[in-house]
């Protein structure tokens, strides 16, 4: 509202303020209004529409800053081709400075607020320390490269667990394992019988506290402990290659597993499989 203000006056303000509550819409949807209300081509308001829709999943300051200036780019190229006036392009201006400056701030606290709050759980440490760790906070903020900001963020994070006491550390531990304990995964088909060169659907299930059940089937990392035998991949297809026994095993969070046992046969040949047909009923052939 501050910033609302500083840019159209309090008046302006105040209008843009009842509009929302009357329409129940956001800053950016008024503005995708007053783009769609513009006497220019569909394929020109589409492209705008992306680029808001760019503005509003910025993951850094740098990529606001930048997303902000191509719509304006955009905005100085129609009134070069005469499509809109320069007084449409000056308020349009405005108000997506005024939305970089909301989105801004948005991402500013994604990036911030969960750093700022671990902090502030730290006891064993200073406010002079605290002041360090959050002055950092914000310099990784304002990064320019996505991929340094990362990297920044990575360090913050290093740096913090290593001001926890250890004890606290435990504490996280044991409770992260609390947590795990109480699901319980089930391959299915618990019992695995197949021919060598066929394909099996297996499913894992996973039953948190002996009642709800969920699909965990691409959650998993799948393992075949005889290749040879058998090969499972991650959407849990298991293909038999030769006759034998093998152990799949299925694991979840690192820390949670179930293995059943997988008995391949050898596959029967053709020549056997027309000489059973022959001699069994119609309903029992294979």
């Amino acid at each position: 509202e501050e910033m609302y203000k500083a840019k159209f006056a309090p008046a302006a303000a105040e209008e843009l303020a009842r509009q929302m509550a009357s329409e129940r819409k956001d800053p950016v949807e008024l503005f995708l209004d007053d783009v769609r209300e513009l006497n220019i081509s569909s394929q020109e308001k589409k492209n705008l529409e992306v680029l808001v829709e760019q503005l509003q999943e910025s993951f850094s300051p740098a990529h606001v800053s930048q997303t902000t200036e191509d719509i304006n780019n955009q905005f100085k190229r129609l009134v070069e081709e005469k499509q809109i006036s320069p007084q449409n392009k000056e308020i349009l201006e405005k108000k997506v400075e005024f939305l970089a400056k909301l989105e801004e701030k948005t991402v500013k606290a994604k990036l911030t607020s969960p750093l700022m709050k671990e902090i502030e759980d730290v006891d064993d440490i200073n406010n002079e320390q605290k002041e360090m760790l959050k002055n950092r906070i914000e310099e990784m903020a304002s990064e320019d490269n996505p991929e340094g900001m990362e990297v920044k963020y990575e360090e913050l994070i290093s740096t913090i667990n290593d001001l926890k006491p250890s004890q606290e550390l435990d504490k996280e531990k044991e409770a992260a394992e609390t947590v795990t304990s109480d699901w319980v995964l089930e391959i299915v088909p618990a019992n695995i019988l197949c021919y060598a060169g066929e394909v099996t659907s297996l499913k894992v299930l996973g039953i948190y506290e002996g009642t709800i059940i969920h699909d965990l089937t691409s959650e998993v990392l799948w393992e075949s402990k005889n290749e040879n035998v058998a090969i499972v991949y991650e959407n849990g297809m298991l293909i038999s290659s030769a006759a034998g026994k093998t152990g799949i095993k299925a694991t979840w969070l690192e820390n949670i597993s179930v293995e059943v046992d997988c008995i391949v046969m050898p596959k029967i040949p053709d020549e056997e499989i027309e000489w059973l047909n022959k001699s069994l009923p119609r309903g029992l052939r294979y």
